[in-house]
């Protein structure tokens, strides 16, 4: 028995990242603004995908010699890959006003895979039995995402007249994945019985998100055009809380019996769970790897003029 499941926002058939694809965007580009009221750009993305799947096989043997085999694999690759942007690039001749102002760029992507595997093999016979079960179960998991709220080249100035200017970009992607193989292999012959069952599960699971909030090259003015309004604030924050959760199960069991009895099992899980490594074999941040920061979370102001 085998099951393959692959699912892509954002990548194209083959796992290459869509340059064009995934992307969600509230922006306002080289025009002024005069509004009474708030204004707001909100740019939300909450892809999700659920996958689940499973294989099974089972193999009976008997007569004067038996020989059964049984096996399953299962392989669950997902990946989400987005761009999620609020921001103003440019304000126009005459800049923007609002009572306040708000960029906020927020993404919850979240990943759920369950992969599992099951073979049986059995063979009794008169004079020899033999018996093999063998299952596999795969999840690789991918979230790599770009969130970005900003204010670039706004050098009329944006102004909120009774109110903040926020700018701000959260992440809090999620990935929950389970792979469990299990086997067993039984072997019973009046001279010999031999039984061989070997499972294994294995979960690679990578975040690896960029998140920036920034105000650059422009003029932010939060005072209040009435002399009782008291001034407001300038926010500009970034956030990640991305989460990983992983269950990994390889469990194999062999019985042989007869004059002469044999049986070997042996069950391999293996979990790799990476936030801001790309690959298995990067270094740590102190280490030298090429790129080890590609979960980079920033929040600054830069060359900017603020009142």
């Amino acid at each position: 028995g085998a099951g393959v499941a692959r699912n892509f926002i954002g990548f194209d058939d083959d796992g290459s990242p869509v340059n064009d694809s995934g992307k969600i965007l509230a922006y306002i580009d080289d025009s002024s603004v005069d509004a009474k009221g708030a204004l707001s750009l909100v740019a939300t993305s909450t892809q999700t995908i659920t996958a689940g799947v499973g294989a099974g096989s089972a193999a009976i043997a008997g007569g004067s010699n038996g020989v059964a085999g049984a096996g399953s694999g299962v392989l669950t690759e997902n990946k989400i890959g987005t761009k999620v942007k609020a921001y103003v690039d440019g304000d126009g001749a005459t800049g923007i006003d609002a009572s306040s102002v708000t960029l906020s760029a927020t993404d919850t992507s979240t990943i759920t895979a369950e992969a599992g595997a099951a073979a049986l093999a059995i063979s009794v016979a008169g004079t020899g039995a033999l018996s093999l079960s063998v299952g596999a179960a795969i999840a690789r998991n991918t979230i790599d995402n770009s969130i970005e709220a900003y204010i670039v080249n706004a050098n009329m100035g944006v102004t909120a007249t009774n109110g903040d200017v926020s700018v701000s970009a959260v992440e809090s992607a999620t990935i929950d994945a389970n792979s469990v193989a299990a086997t067993v292999s039984v072997a019973a012959g009046a001279l010999v019985g031999i039984s061989l069952s070997g499972a294994g599960a294995e979960s690679t699971n990578v975040i690896e998100n960029s998140v920036l909030a920034h105000v650059t090259s422009s003029n932010i003015k939060t005072t209040g055009i009435d002399k009782d309004v008291i001034d407001k604030d300038l926010i500009v924050a970034a956030s990640n809380t991305s989460d990983i959760s992983a269950l990994v199960g390889g469990v194999a069991a062999a019985g042989g019996g007869g004059l002469g009895g044999a049986a070997g099992a042996m069950g391999v899980a293996l979990s790799r769970n990476l936030i801001g490594l790309s690959a298995v074999g990067d270094d740590m941040p102190d280490g030298s790897s090429s790129n080890p920061y590609s979960n980079t979370i920033l929040a600054y102001i830069d060359d900017s003029k603020l009142a």
